[in-house]
């Protein structure tokens, strides 16, 4: 073969040689990446443009439904359960009423409303009941109050059986009206030897009479001494000086140092027999 006709053929063996060992290489590379690379492993994702986050949202507390009330059956048009202790405490401070009866009763004394206040008036009647020999019996009223000056009124019912009785309002008494220092303004019927009817004013101590400050027992007309009659007892007090009034009219005025101020209460005696002595539309006016 002459070497005109070789060299083409080696060239070519040539670029066959190193195109294999080309080959080779590489696949030598990539069993070598192989062997290095962690089984499984997946090749590095391609990364993509970095997004801004989203805000973070607070998520709201849920919406607690309050439990549906409790419906409490009305009446229609009922009205709220007053608070009777809050009433009660409010009357027991307030003072009682003026009627008009009383205003006009402290004109026939020359006193008017704007002279003092009222004290106390009663509310209901109070008898008392005697059935035994020269029994007698107190009833305190006006709360015991201790009153100085003032204007002690009240209706007297009496009814007997028979015999002496006496009804009558005490006036500036010790809290003991058994045994206590006090005055008694009373009208009596049935005693012969003190005619048909009478009145004094008597100063008692220790359940026993000490004085007549009226200096006397009278007689007056102004009382109504039937059985069953009604008469109206008044006493004005003012420092030393007692006014007894009797069914409105003016009696003798008279004067005594020994109590300067006391409780007030009705009293009742008789000496046998039944009696009641009924009292009613009483009320003190406290003198300024």
């Amino acid at each position: 073969m002459n070497k005109k006709s070789f060299r083409p053929n080696r060239m070519i063996i040539l670029v066959i040689i190193f195109m294999a060992a080309q080959l080779a290489c590489s696949l030598s590379s990539s069993k070598k990446t192989d062997a290095t690379s962690t089984p499984g492993s997946l090749p590095p994702p391609t990364m993509l443009p970095t997004r801004t986050p989203r805000s973070t949202l607070t998520p709201l507390p849920l919406a607690t439904n309050p439990p549906p009330p409790t419906d409490t059956p009305m009446l229609p048009n009922a009205a709220p359960t007053p608070d009777l202790t809050a009433i009660a405490e409010s009357q027991a401070t307030q003072p009682p009423s003026i009627s008009p009866e009383i205003e006009a009763d402290l004109q026939k004394y020359g006193f008017s409303t704007s002279q003092g206040y009222l004290g106390w008036s009663q509310d209901q009647p109070v008898p008392l009941k005697l059935e035994t020999y020269r029994e007698k019996k107190f009833e305190m009223v006006a709360d015991g109050q201790n009153f100085t000056d003032f204007v002690f009124q009240a209706k007297v019912t009496w009814q007997s059986a028979y015999g002496w009785i006496v009804c009558g309002l005490v006036f500036r008494s010790e809290p003991n009206l058994e045994r206590g220092a006090q005055y008694v303004f009373q009208i009596g019927r049935g005693a012969p030897w003190l005619g048909k009817n009478y009145w004094d004013i008597e100063y008692n101590n220790n359940g026993n009479w000490v004085s007549t400050v009226t200096n006397n027992v009278y007689n007056s007309e102004s009382i109504d001494d039937a059985n069953g009659a009604s008469n109206i007892l008044s006493i004005v007090v003012q420092g030393n000086q007692f006014t007894p009034y009797i069914n409105f009219q003016e009696h003798k005025i008279a004067s005594d140092s020994n109590q300067p101020e006391g409780v007030v209460a009705f009293y009742a005696w008789q000496e046998s027999g039944k009696t009641t002595c009924t009292f009613e539309d009483a009320w003190v006016w406290v003198l300024e």
